[in-house]
């Protein structure tokens, strides 16, 4: 089983970066190797119009998508992957972005994206077209079909398998697929990781260990959890929301416990939200938490000294 225990809020030091962005909601968080932030937001009424801002480590914000003046078209930009000199980012009802040191540009169209990855030294992203999940080299026009036909929003490499979790799909589907063929169904099923050799899944608030089968091994106190996320240092970071926590899980003596780094009460339902709260490890020790005041209003967070004791 995992142990949650709760922290003193002196235990850490957090800051706000920037001001609120009311209206606009915050979809992913990515941290790049000098450890400067990319933060995608966007119009959560139109959910289109979508920003992506850099904040240097001097902390001077400013917008870098989309590449013309005026609004963006695409819905929401997902977390980048590095690969060499690039960082590709999923956008859906979009372009895959690609960011280098020359700047940003669109590469091919996609559809209900929301993931990128590396899989077999390739980097991939997701995407969903006309009910049909699709894994798309993001070099060439190489592609492979996975069952089920959601949007794919996190992924686990297991030896030549990857792993798929699809949200929103037909009739509400929700679950694991499979480079294999196999499709898990899993209700509420919004991130997957390996921890401590183990491996697991999410449920609703609850966390699942994956075996032969998936047997519950923690329920954490909200509503829904939103992501797992393994940073660098090899450091689970669980976003959950309704209220808004996020938790850092630790592996000591063959023993996982869940300690509270941040909570934010919210009287706002989670529903199907898939952009609530999310996460980001970074390279020189914070951790970037952003998640959306009163279901709407997009707030990023910078949490210092919450790195395992």
């Amino acid at each position: 089983m995992i142990t949650i225990s709760k922290a003193s809020p002196t235990d850490f030091k957090m800051t706000l970066l920037g001001s609120e962005q009311p209206g606009r909601k915050i979809s992913s968080v990515t941290v790049l190797p000098d450890g400067s932030v990319l933060v995608a937001t966007y119009d959560n009424a139109s959910r289109h119009n979508t920003y992506l801002y850099h904040r240097d480590n001097a902390g001077k914000v400013r917008l870098i998508y989309p590449l013309k003046d005026g609004e963006g078209v695409g819905e929401t930009i997902g977390p980048g992957i590095l690969f060499g000199n690039s960082m590709f980012l999923p956008e859906e009802n979009g372009h895959l972005l690609e960011l280098t040191a020359e700047g940003i540009s669109q590469k091919r169209e996609l559809t209900f994206s929301a993931h990128a990855t590396i899989f077999k030294g390739r980097p991939v992203v997701f995407d969903t077209r006309d009910g049909e999940i699709t894994m798309w080299d993001c070099l060439a026009d190489d592609s492979l079909k996975f069952p089920g036909s959601g949007i794919v929003i996190q992924s686990l490499v297991i030896g030549n398998t990857i792993y798929a979790v699809s949200v929103d799909g037909d009739d509400g589907e929700c679950g694991i697929s499979g480079s294999n063929g196999i499709f898990m169904a899993i209700k509420d099923c919004f991130g997957i990781c390996k921890f401590a050799d183990r491996y697991f899944c999410t449920s609703g608030n609850k966390i699942l260990e994956w075996t032969h089968r998936f047997e519950e091994v923690a329920e954490m106190p909200c509503e829904k959890i939103m992501r797992l996320h393994l940073d660098a240092d090899g450091n689970l970071l669980i976003c959950g929301a309704g209220p808004d926590v996020l938790w850092l899980a630790e592996h000591k003596g063959g023993n996982i416990t869940c300690r509270e780094l941040v909570r934010f009460p919210s009287d706002v339902a989670v529903g199907g939200s898939v952009f609530r709260t999310c996460v980001a490890g970074s390279v020189k020790g914070g951790i970037y938490f952003g998640r959306c005041q009163g279901g709407d209003t997009g707030e990023l967070h910078e949490i210092r000294g919450a790195s395992p004791l």
